[in-house]
Formats: structure tokens, C-alpha cells, sequence
């Protein structure tokens, strides 16, 4: 029995066995040859326990549909997506459930130009494929290439590293998972040095989740940051697809900050200035992304729709605040290396620190952060929050709900990717108003809760 709550808003994801298993990933492989019309797919893994066995089933299902498989090995997932682009693939999947725990394992399925689907746009035509369990071969049986991308990749990523006036100290963290070992022939050609952690790769990670988007997965970096007196830190997620920043001093650098501080560097090389960016973005980043010229596009959360506009409909970057970065000049991916690179080449022509240089954007409002919460009734939560906050201010309904009024704005909307609601406020500088609007709203879910 296929459990249909794993077919995610940009992918399919559970846990091993009992969820994703040998039976699925084969259904998995025959219904994307079928939707996609794909003759040949690009698949990759990453080191998770169960992607070997995984990656036989979905090979058996592929090549029951006919078509050819292009095995590229244990790779990153921003690798993966660059083979599809590279080799111009109708098709690709990454074997991989990303940031989560170690019994979890995932299919992440892209067409053309590496452009992710999502519920709207083939997540649900995989699922009713996979649901209707018909599997009839498509006569001759397809069969499986390996293909070394990796040479074809470094030089991809290495046409951006630039000369730097100065060599950096920076530490980097690969949980364990994807981007340490792989990455390691670019961090060599980089002007720094580099201090590696958790870079061999291992599915039980046995240091720390490899998810940088909970703080406290970030402790033993921001440590090292300190104790070695680097410029900058680096973790990468499971499948380095992301990559999340900390200064000099291991205070978190969000991705919103980093978009807003390379913004003037990235725009001056684009005559198309479109910057696509997450509606949890602060408005002071916001702000800064319009001083240096962008022509800023509010969007949706869910990394699959900057990528999908971004390659579509042009621009310069996109990024998302759980660390999905992309750029035009990337082929629009979201890979956690690139990001890694043109912040080492800013970085490495200033002459002031990483804090220094973030302070006005960081110290021009004041939030607690995102905050998770579990509720009984997502859609009573937000309409009891419409009631009372709509009169307030400007409401808009892009994802969940979101109010904005002269000195402060929420957004409330429940996740993608795991039976939570999340909470998003922001507020003018001032730590005390901060901490009551928060309570405040705290206290209005509660209530409906």
C-alpha cells in the first residue's frame, strides 16, 4: 500500500522502508519516463544508507519504460541538476531526502533545464501514475550508461573563481553529507584556507543533522569559526543544494543579507535585473536589493518556483531564506557551491570584515526568526488571524496569509514539507515591540488552537 501523503509540493519523500521503498522507487522510474516522455534519464545519489538499493529499483523501472539510464554515481544534487543541463536530458532524479534524518530517503524528479516539478507542474501526474500501479513495458528494454560528470562540473564552477586581493580563513562544515569530499578539488583553487569538518560522507551522520537551517545543527561551526579565528563559516546541507553562511564572529549571515550584499557585484554584469526573492525576505534586504538597481519580484515559498522563473522568465538571481541561492550565470540551479564561490571572491577584495560589511542591513529591524508550530487547523489559524490583524493592514494572500502595517508585518503559512504552520515577523529596530507582536500572535493561535 503507497502511503499518497509522500508525493511533497517539489518532490517524494518518507522514510525507508516502511514509505520509500524498493516496490516504489521502481513505480517511481517507470511513471517519470512516462510522464516526461523522457528517452534517456540522468540519475544520481546521494550517501544515504538506502540510495544504493533505491537506485536498483528505480534503474528496473526506467529501463521497464523503455528508456536509457545515465548513471553519474554518488553525487551532489546540484550536480545532478547540472548533468541534466549539461547533457540537454529531458529528465533527471536525485535519489536524496535532503536535510532529513537519516532513516528518511526521497525522489527529486526535473525536466528540461533542470527545472524541479512541483505539484503543480508534475508531482501529482507521478503520483496518479504511480497510484494506478500499470506498468506495461514499452517494448525494448532500455539499459544503463555510466558518465563521469564530475571534470565537466569543476570546470562549470571554476569559470567563476576570480583573483583576490587577499587570502581568507574560512571553515566549512559538510555534515557528513554531500559537500565536503566532492567539493574539495574547488575549495583547492580558491584563495583560502580552508578548514574542514564532517566532509567524509556518511547516511547515519553521526556529528549533527546536516539540516543548517535549525540553528543548533550550526553550534560546532560557529566554535570552530571562533576557536581559529576564520573569516567566514560555511555549512552545507545533506545534498548541498544549500549553503547557509555565519561572520567572523559565527553570527548568522541569512540568506537574504547575503543576496542584498552581493546584489550591486551580481546586477552590474545583467542587463535583465529581475531579482526573484522569498516573501519572508526582510524588507530592509528588500530595500537594499532595489537601491542596487534589482527590479525585485515577490514570490512564493518553495525553491522549485524561483528556479522555474528564473530560467524562464530571466533575471539575475533568485533565492529562497532556507539557503536555495541561484543565478543566471549558474544555469539558475540551486547548488551550495556557487554561492560559496562569489562570496569568497567578494569577500576576498574588502578590506573591512564580514560583519562590518552586513551591520546596516542586520541592525534595521528586528525578528525572532522563523517559528514552527503545530496546530490542529491551519485554515482556521489563518482566518482567525485575517479577522483580527486584516483591519491593521495590507493583507495579501500569495502563500498563507501575510499582513503588512507601518511597523510591522507576519506571515503565516503552513509548510511544504512537514505538518507545521510557520510563522515569519518582522518589526521596526526595537527588541521590546518585537517581543510583545510576537507574543501577541503567539497568544491569537493559541486561542484558535
Amino acid at each position: 500500500m503507497i502511503d499518497p501523503s509522500i508525493f511533497r509540493s517539489y518532490d517524494i519523500r518518507g522514510v525507508y522502508p516502511e514509505a520509500i521503498n524498493e516496490c516504489l522507487a521502481e513505480k517511481v522510474g517507470f511513471a517519470v519516463v512516462k510522464h516526461l516522455k523522457a528517452k534517456e534519464v540522468v540519475v544520481g545519489r546521494d550517501m544515504r544508507l538506502s540510495s544504493p538499493v533505491l537506485f536498483a529499483s528505480l534503474v528496473r523501472g526506467i529501463n521497464q519504460a523503455g528508456a536509457d539510464v545515465v548513471d553519474i554515481g554518488m553525487v551532489p544534487t546540484p550536480v545532478t541538476y547540472f548533468a541534466v543541463v549539461h547533457l540537454k536530458a529531458k529528465a533527471g532524479i536525485m535519489i536524496s531526502a535532503s536535510h532529513n534524518p537519516p532513516e528518511y530517503n526521497g525522489f527529486k524528479i526535473v525536466g528540461k533545464k533542470a527545472i524541479q516539478l512541483s505539484k503543480e507542474s508534475g508531482i501529482e501526474d507521478i503520483k496518479k501514475i504511480v497510484l494506478e500501479g500499470a506498468q506495461k513495458s514499452r517494448g525494448k528494454r532500455g539499459k544503463v550508461k555510466k558518465f563521469d560528470i564530475s571534470g565537466a562540473y569543476y570546470n562549470h564552477i571554476l569559470r567563476f573563481v576570480k583573483p583576490t586581493t587577499r587570502r581568507l580563513k574560512v571553515v566549512i562544515d559538510a555534515g557528513n553529507g554531500m559537500g565536503g569530499d566532492f567539493f574539495k578539488p574547488v575549495f583547492e583553487k580558491l584563495n583560502v584556507d580552508y578548514v574542514p569538518m564532517y566532509f567524509e560522507p556518511d547516511g547515519t551522520y553521526p556529528n549533527h543533522p546536516a539540516n543548517p537551517a535549525e540553528y543548533e545543527n550550526l553550534t560546532h561551526l560557529i566554535k570552530k569559526v571562533k576557536r581559529v579565528k576564520a573569516d567566514l563559516g560555511v555549512a552545507f546541507d545533506g545534498d548541498a543544494d544549500r549553503a547557509i553562511f555565519v561572520d567572523e564572529n559565527g553570527v548568522l549571515v541569512r540568506p537574504d543579507v547575503y543576496l542584498a550584499l552581493l546584489a550591486a557585484q551580481e546586477l552590474k554584469n545583467h542587463k535583465n535585473k529581475k531579482v526573484y526573492y522569498d516573501l519572508r525576505f526582510s524588507k530592509v534586504a528588500v530595500e537594499a536589493l532595489r537601491g542596487a538597481g534589482a527590479q525585485v519580484i515577490r514570490t512564493r515559498v518553495g525553491n522549485p518556483y524561483y528556479k522555474q522563473r528564473l530560467i524562464g522568465e530571466g533575471g539575475t538571481m533568485a533565492a529562497e531564506l532556507s539557503g536555495h541561492i541561484m543565478f543566471a550565470d549558474g544555469f539558475g540551479l540551486d547548488d551550495g557551491l556557487l554561492p560559496v564561490v562569489k562570496l569568497v571572491n567578494f569577500l576576498g577584495n574588502q578590506k573591512k570584515t564580514f560583519s562590518s560589511l552586513v551591520t546596516k542591513l542586520r541592525a534595521g529591524a528586528a525578528s525572532p526568526g522563523e517559528i514552527n508550530l503545530k496546530v490542529k487547523d491551519s485554515k482556521k489559524v489563518l482566518e482567525a488571524l485575517e479577522k483580527k490583524y486584516g483591519v491593521m493592514g495590507k493583507v495579501d494572500k500569495l502563500d498563507g496569509l501575510t499582513v503588512t502595517a507601518k511597523d510591522w508585518w507576519f506571515n503565516v503559512r503552513a509548510s511544504n514539507t512537514e505538518p507545521v504552520i510557520r510563522l515569519t515577523l518582522e518589526t521596526k529596530p526595537d527588541e521590546k515591540f518585537m517581543a510583545e507582536k510576537k507574543e501577541e500572535i503567539l497568544s491569537e493561535i493559541g486561542k484558535v488552537n
